[in-house]
């Protein structure tokens, strides 16, 4: 496979540039993409449905008379369904993240940045996006199965090795999705290295442009706690009707909050990986705009 060139290569704009304008750029993008958010959106709701038939089978199984003389193998039941509604929800995960930042490419590179153009690259790649859920899941699952056997034994290994197994495959998979979904895809190791290689590239800008969106988005979880928290004040003095509102405006902020964490982060992978792989940040005109002279005119 050829890798494309970097920032200083022939394809690069040349300039270098701050992770500020990175950060921004990402929040730039979903202030002209708003409809980007359906993509986590869907993912927090197939996260909710699941909890919640995963409760109801739960429910359902130790309500029956008898239940608890075979708690073991309920247990076991009810574990079992929610390891598949893990795997389940990690493809889901891959495919919706697979289709945000394939819209976000296509705008950053003059496309429309619809949810319908999102949507039809990821499906472009659903076998390979399917494959990353099914692997992600898996090294998820084992990791936090170690971890536990660990944990029982000497509960400062496990956690040690938890931290370092969750930072490690972090770290190693950053850039995978959009490796999967604008490159090749080889084998799932030869991917896992080209995104190890990416992030090692761009390690200072991913790390600063990441604190620059988590600042940028702290002022409104700030809001929310203080939203929660004056809600639960009013409620110990019995304002009943402003508990309730003030509540349910903490839980509705906190979690637009947290919807808008989600789509930046994977907005900002894309437009890191894009630095990384070609030097260029601004969006691309349009195909229907050509330069002429300096101004852009439409033909």
């Amino acid at each position: 496979m050829v890798e494309p060139e970097g920032p200083s290569g022939p394809r690069g704009q040349g300039l270098p540039v701050s992770s500020w304008e990175l950060a921004k750029m990402s929040f730039g993008v979903l202030r002209e993409r708003p409809r980007l958010l359906v993509f986590p959106l869907v993912t927090a709701l197939a996260a909710v449905g699941a909890l919640l038939l995963l409760v109801g089978a739960a429910f359902e199984l130790f309500s029956q008379p008898g239940a608890f003389a075979n708690f073991s193998s309920l247990l076991g039941v009810v574990i079992a369904l929610g390891v598949v509604a893990f795997v389940v929800l990690s493809v889901v995960a891959a495919l919706m993240t697979g289709a945000l930042m394939g819209a976000t490419h296509a705008y950053l590179n003059g496309g429309t940045g619809s949810v319908g153009e999102g949507w039809r690259l990821a499906r472009g790649r659903w076998r390979a996006l399917v494959k990353w859920g099914l692997v992600s899941a898996t090294v998820g699952l084992a990791i936090a199965a170690v971890s536990n056997l660990l944990f029982a034994r000497a509960w400062l290994v496990g956690l040690i090795f938890n931290i370092a197994a969750e930072v490690g495959w972090a770290v190693t998979t950053y850039f995978i999705v959009p490796v999967v979904m604008f490159e090749p895809w080889p084998a799932i190791g030869t991917s896992l290295v080209r995104s190890t290689r990416l992030f090692v590239t761009t390690f200072g800008k991913t790390v600063i442009s990441n604190l620059w969106a988590t600042l940028l988005l702290l002022p409104g979880l700030v809001v929310a706690i203080v939203l929660g928290v004056v809600a639960l004040l009013e409620f110990a003095h019995g304002a009943l009707l402003a508990a309730i509102v003030l509540g349910v405006s903490a839980v509705v902020l906190g979690a637009f909050v947290v919807l808008v964490a989600d789509a930046i982060d994977s907005i900002l992978t894309t437009v890191l990986y894009r630095y990384a792989t070609t030097g260029r940040v601004a969006r691309a005109p349009p195909p229907s705009i050509v330069r002429v002279g300096g101004p852009f005119d439409r033909v």
